[in-house]
């Protein structure tokens, strides 16, 4: 029977809890503002689509009867029983080979209560404990020599004893730590740094190469821009590079020699003498 309201809407067309599906096909009238209805009109506040008694939106696995609720977060269901079920409900942990969502330190899959090397270091806990490092640290770890374990000589003892005691001669004070890794890293960056500092300073290019003595050692200012003219060049002479123009004037020195203008050393020179002007 379809009634109809004081505005005149009936059950096909009313929607009362505004979910988008009228009041007639509505299978949850009372669906909570802002969740997504199915076609039946329920969101998941009120579905139960496993049937066990917990809506999809509580359920831990909305889909499957034998889980509810995960209680560590760890992704194993709490009923040890069902899918995925966990070991250890109350602590968060991922083994999965011995046993299921407990603590494994090293993620080996072997929960640390039945692992003999917790940190995965190579070392069982028992010879950490033997040389005193940390069996649930790896970066703790004995640093070579005996680790010990069955009684034998373990060729640290010096006093005459029968051998029984661990050699600890191997460790570091406790085995290696952070600060030791931390320092090693920055001596190799520091000796790349070097390195390159190096090379750098060895690939510089030089400087252009210092102008040849004068004759008799006298110093030659710097070369000067020469109005360019036109001669034929002159074969190097005497320590001289560069060409020789004649200037037709007679040397001071000497009478036999005409002075020759050097344009890369502006100045003029007498190759009969050898002097400059």
């Amino acid at each position: 029977l379809s009634t109809v309201d004081a505005q005149g809407c009936d059950d096909s067309q009313r929607d009362s809890d505004g979910d988008g599906v009228p009041d007639g096909e509505d299978q949850c009238p009372d669906t909570l503002p802002g969740e997504g209805a199915d076609l039946n009109g329920c969101g998941p506040s009120q579905r139960d689509n496993d049937g066990d008694g917990v809506s999809d939106k509580l359920d831990f696995m909305p889909l499957d009867a034998s889980q509810q609720t995960d209680s560590d977060g760890d992704g194993f269901g709490d009923n040890l029983s069902g899918t995925n079920g966990d070991d250890c409900p109350n602590e968060e942990g991922f083994s999965y080979i011995d046993r299921s969502g407990c603590p494994d330190l090293d993620n080996d899959g072997i929960s640390d209560e039945n692992d003999d090397d917790d940190d995965g270091d190579g070392f069982t806990d028992v010879q950490e404990a033997e040389n005193g490092t940390d069996p649930r640290n790896m970066l703790n770890f004995p640093m070579g020599g005996d680790t010990g374990g069955d009684g034998g000589d373990t060729g640290g003892d010096t006093s005459g004893g029968d051998g029984a005691g661990t050699d600890t001669s191997g460790t570091s004070e406790g085995g290696i730590n952070m600060m030791v890794i931390i320092g090693i890293i920055a001596g190799t960056l520091l000796l790349l740094l070097a390195i390159g500092g190096a090379i750098m300073v060895l690939g510089r290019k030089k400087g252009p190469p210092a102008m040849p003595p004068l004759p008799g050692g006298e110093s030659m200012p710097e070369p000067a821009a020469a109005p360019k003219k036109t001669a034929e060049a002159a074969e190097p002479e005497d320590g001289q590079k560069g060409e020789m123009l004649p200037t037709g004037k007679p040397c001071p020195h000497c009478s036999d020699g005409e002075l020759m203008f050097i344009p890369a050393y502006d100045a003029e020179f007498c190759k009969s003498c050898e002097k400059y002007a």
